[in-house]
């Protein structure tokens, strides 16, 4: 058996190695690590290991820093990193390719293949066999895997037997949750795709985003999605720590908005387009309400009428949108903002103003007082350099202020494509911008919301 420490920060492409590893023509034991902190603790307590394979990142997974504490440590270990950059010329590494006998730097390009003869050499050196690798014709894929998409990249088949395999689902078909569950309980923890398929699952598996759904589905088909979008936001909301309690909250409260508002009225109408759409704006408005919610729950002045508040205005904030890709540009602060034109940029910013002033218009009983304030705030910042009015955090009314920071706790999860083990990480960022003014005491609620969640990561990276 080949023993191998897998230390990836990124959880998607943790998750395309895991793909090659689980492919490989002989055993391996795969530990993984999902920081700098725990590959060291790893690789010491659960040593030794015949491969370290690492995904080098500068800043969360400095391959440099982690060789020069690991080398010393076990002489018969190989490392292969994965880069583009030139990893020999940082510090204390100019020997690298010498240092072992099989140390590598593995270009990014690498096929699965490539990769898998690589680690077959180790093997095959250590076990003194001597066999060539060959492809096959099926590939296996976790089951869980495919809760990123929700229609079939290609044929999907499930393994009777060594040599039979029977098709489950050809390319385009539309599964939901359902399914996926159903193949689970029958104990089926590898579905198998075509050995030619693989290297473009595996590609699109790493560039698709969690919640965002396919845009070509049929009515029927988008509806199933949608109700497998909002079961998975139910999900991850509760595995962070939000409390079934406040999801149903959320529920009824959406409910009770979206069954009272005045049929024809502007409100009604762009509600209603935007849960037709079933995109972005709509799963990140869920997201927000249960978080804002939860802190809100955290706080000595909560009530159930605020906690609706939150709800209502998070349902609301972004109806008169219509564009998902520039919302979650300006949200994330995504390199594609550059391809939108400087006018609807201005014009995305005018949606605060435009929101509050039609649920001031409103005469819907559903919508409680401030939930128009709430709307008209939800892109300021602490910092005073948000829009539309620049308010900083000393200026910004406390209710906002709770909406405020689980609207920016949603998008860092979104950035890291709701990877929980980030989650440290992401508060230690949020600490640094909200702990000062109005934000202080919603910022000490998302914390207190999300403790329980941060010590089971602590206790699962250990």
């Amino acid at each position: 058996m080949l023993r191998i420490l897998l230390a990836i920060s990124n959880d998607k492409a943790r998750s395309s190695f895991e793909m090659v590893l689980d492919n490989c023509p002989f055993n391996v034991s795969v530990i993984e690590a999902a920081s700098m902190t725990k590959a060291m603790e790893r690789f010491s307590e659960k040593g030794p290991f015949d491969l370290v394979l690492m995904l080098h990142n500068a800043e969360k997974m400095n391959s440099a820093d982690f060789y020069l504490f690991a080398k010393d440590k076990s002489d018969n270990t190989n490392f292969f990193i994965v880069s583009d950059e030139k990893i020999e010329s940082l510090p204390g590494m100019s020997g690298f390719n010498t240092d072992r006998k099989f140390n590598e730097v593995i270009p990014l390009s690498t096929s699965t293949s490539q990769l898998t003869q690589k680690i077959a050499e180790i093997f095959k050196d250590k076990s003194n066999l001597s066999f060539t690798y060959e492809e096959v014709d099926y590939k296996k894929v976790r089951t869980t895997y495919f809760l990123r998409f929700n229609k079939t990249l290609c044929d999907v088949y499930v393994q009777l037997s060594e040599n039979k395999y029977v098709k489950i689902l050809k390319k385009g078909d539309i599964y939901t949750r359902a399914d996926i569950k159903k193949w689970s309980e029958k104990k089926m923890k590898y579905l198998y795709i075509e050995n030619g398929d693989f290297e473009e699952f595996k590609e699109e598996y790493a560039r698709t985003p969690f919640l965002v759904m396919d845009k070509d589905l049929t009515p029927q088909s988008a509806e199933e999605a949608s109700l497998a979008a909002i079961e998975l936001v139910h999900e991850i909301v509760k595995e962070i720590g939000v409390t079934e309690e406040v999801v149903n909250l959320v529920d009824y409260t959406v409910y009770q908005v979206e069954s009272n508002l005045k049929k024809g009225s502007a409100l009604e109408d762009l509600l209603s387009k935007m849960h037709d759409r079933k995109d972005y704006l709509n799963d990140h408005s869920y997201m927000v309400a249960y978080m804002s919610a939860q802190i809100s729950e955290k706080m000595t002045w909560d009530t159930e009428e605020i906690r609706k508040k939150l709800a209502t205005a998070a349902i609301l904030h972004d109806i008169t949108l219509d564009n998902p890709e520039l919302a979650m540009a300006v949200d994330l602060g995504l390199p594609e903002l550059q391809k939108f034109q400087a006018e609807d940029i201005q014009s995305y910013k005018k949606h605060p103003m435009e929101v509050a002033q039609l649920v001031r218009e409103s005469d819907s009983e559903e919508i409680p007082p401030n939930v128009d304030e709430i709307l008209l705030f939800h892109h300021e910042n602490p910092e005073g350099s948000g829009f539309p009015k620049g308010l900083n955090a000393d200026r910004i009314p406390a209710l906002c202020a709770v909406f405020n920071v689980a609207h920016a706790f949603v998008n860092e999860m979104y950035r890291v494509d709701f990877d929980t083990t980030e989650i440290p990480h992401i508060l230690m960022h949020l600490k640094k911008r909200f702990s000062t003014g109005q934000y202080l005491n919603a910022m000490i609620g998302l914390v207190e919301s999300l403790d329980p969640m941060t010590n089971i990561i602590n206790k699962v990276q250990s």
